[in-house]
């Protein structure tokens, strides 16, 4: 594992959670949002590429063992989270106001594939995220023996590309953000880009290229780069086509940052990120992701229940402490013994 991956994923939290504890309706706080997805979704990739690409080729890869795993580790928080909904919004069930059918699609992982905002934000909203991720998992194995060889990987990709490009300036006003920001197959584009990056990170290094052997002022000099193009996207977001800024704005700064701190792994900026804190931090953060709008919402109906009125920033930093332990704490008591126990009983033939 890349040292600064964990820092960087925990991060990448921190900008979704100050997405949506955007109370001014800032463009640039909204903007966060977007990038965050991006680079998550293309970090995904470059991480499954680390962890499963040689194993995807073995002779003896099991594409339902594989899947499993993926699922143990995702579905119980998913679950857990869509419980806590319903408790935290009990009065629509009472009053008869909630669809069914949406509910259903959000249980079953389905809701991102439905064009329909009362879909794919239904449930614990955030869990859209999930139903792209099992897709994105369920497809990695094929997409990786697919581009094996250059000529291959070279044809896929100028595809994926074109297709993509081709089909975004039809797509009506309406539907961008279901289709650009949400469904599975539009962002499938971004955990390729992913993969991409890997193919490219493992090509470096192990030509041990000169672009890799570089001093310790030059990566610190193409760190801070890639950290100043992202700002530079977040800041013409508000200017951007809906179409781009939901997406494709991010694609060159994430791919930036992403090799940069890869390639230069402890070295430069990268340094701090290598120590047990931050990796604690980024075990944490898909928890923390999940959690963190139940999170806002419960503290707001304390709050009002109370009449207690604060500061925003207060506010804000109570409910991210809030946040934080509540996803410390069901990583250490849910989290890992179901999904050791999960595992177990596979194993087992149970």
């Amino acid at each position: 594992m890349i040292s600064s991956f964990p820092a960087l994923r925990f991060f990448n939290a921190l900008l979704i959670f100050a997405h949506h504890k955007n109370s001014f309706d800032n463009p640039y706080l909204t903007a966060l949002g977007s990038c965050a997805v991006s680079f998550f979704f293309m970090l995904s990739g470059f991480s499954m590429g680390l962890g499963y690409y040689n194993k995807v080729l073995e002779q003896g890869f099991s594409w339902k063992r594989y899947i499993s795993k993926r699922f143990f580790r995702l579905y119980p928080l998913h679950l857990l989270c869509l419980c806590g909904w319903i408790i935290l919004n009990y009065k629509i069930f009472i009053g008869g106001g909630y669809n069914s059918i949406a509910l259903l699609s959000n249980l079953l992982l389905l809701q991102s594939w439905i064009p329909k905002q009362g879909f794919y934000f239904s449930g614990n909203a955030l869990s859209w995220c999930l139903c792209d991720l099992m897709f994105f998992y369920a497809a990695f194995p094929f997409a990786v023996r697919f581009i094996q060889g250059q000529k291959w990987e070279i044809a896929f990709s100028s595809v994926v590309f074109l297709v993509y490009f081709v089909i975004l300036p039809f797509i009506h006003g309406e539907f961008i953000h279901a289709l650009v920001y949400i469904n599975p197959l539009f962002r499938f584009v971004d955990f390729y880009i992913g993969i991409l990056l890997y193919r490219l990170y493992t090509k470096l290094k192990e030509s041990n290229s000169d672009v890799i052997n570089i001093s310790d002022v030059k990566v610190v000099v193409a760190q801070c780069f890639s950290i100043v193009v992202t700002v530079f996207a977040i800041y013409i977001y508000p200017k951007a086509l809906e179409s781009v800024r939901y997406q494709s704005l991010y694609w060159l700064p994430s791919a930036l940052v992403l090799l940069s701190f890869s390639l230069f792994d402890r070295k430069g900026i990268s340094r701090i990120f290598d120590n047990k804190f931050f990796e604690y931090l980024g075990k944490i953060s898909f928890t923390f992701y999940m959690l963190h709008m139940l999170g806002i919402s419960a503290t707001n109906f304390v709050f009002s229940k109370c009449g207690i009125e604060m500061n925003l920033v207060i506010k804000a930093l109570i409910q991210f402490i809030f946040v934080l332990l509540g996803s410390m704490i069901v990583n250490r008591f849910f989290e890992k013994p179901v999904y050791k126990k999960l595992k177990n009983l596979h194993n087992n033939g149970i």
